[in-house]
C-alpha cells in the first residue's frame, strides 16, 4: 500500500454528473478540483477510493439518487446548532428593532435594510449549519 494524491473533478451534464479522478497531471488550483489523499496498491484503486471518498464527504445523495452538491444539501441541526441559530436570529431581531425605533416607519431605505438583514441572517445561519459540529450525527 502506498499514499496517492488524487484530484477529483466533476463534469456536469444535462442529466448526470461525470466524476473523473487523476493521479497525475492535475493541479489542486484548478477550478472544481477536490483533492483526496488515499492509501491504495495501484493508481486505479486509488482513483476508485478517491471517487468514493469524494461522493461520501463532498456531496450527498439527492432524492433522485443523483449526486447533490454540498451547498444545496439539507442540514439537520443538533441542539447546539439550534441554540446558535436562535442566538443569531435574536441578534438580528434586536438590530432590526433598534433601526425601526431610530428611523421610524415608512422609509424605503429601512425596508431595504430589513431585506438585507434577513438575507445576512440567512447566510450566517447557513454557514453555521454547514459545520459538522452543529449537525445531527447520521
Amino acid at each position: 500500500m502506498r499514499t496517492f494524491r488524487v484530484g477529483v473533478f466533476e463534469h456536469w451534464r444535462p442529466r448526470s454528473i461525470q466524476v473523473i479522478a487523476y493521479t497525475r497531471w492535475y493541479s489542486e488550483q484548478w477550478d472544481g478540483c477536490c483533492e483526496h489523499v488515499v492509501l491504495a496498491s495501484t493508481g486505479v484503486e486509488a482513483k476508485a477510493r478517491a471517487i468514493a471518498a469524494h461522493r461520501a464527504s463532498c456531496h450527498t445523495q439527492g432524492i433522485t439518487g443523483g449526486i447533490m452538491r454540498k451547498e444545496f444539501a439539507v442540514h439537520k441541526l443538533n441542539d447546539d446548532g439550534m441554540k446558535k441559530a436562535e442566538v443569531f436570529a435574536g441578534a438580528y431581531n434586536q438590530l432590526a428593532d433598534m433601526l425601526q425605533a431610530e428611523i421610524g416607519e415608512g422609509s424605503p431605505e429601512l425596508t431595504l435594510a430589513f431585506r438585507k438583514l434577513e438575507e445576512s441572517c440567512f447566510y450566517a445561519k447557513k454557514a453555521m449549519a454547514q459545520q459538522a459540529k452543529h449537525q445531527v450525527a447520521s
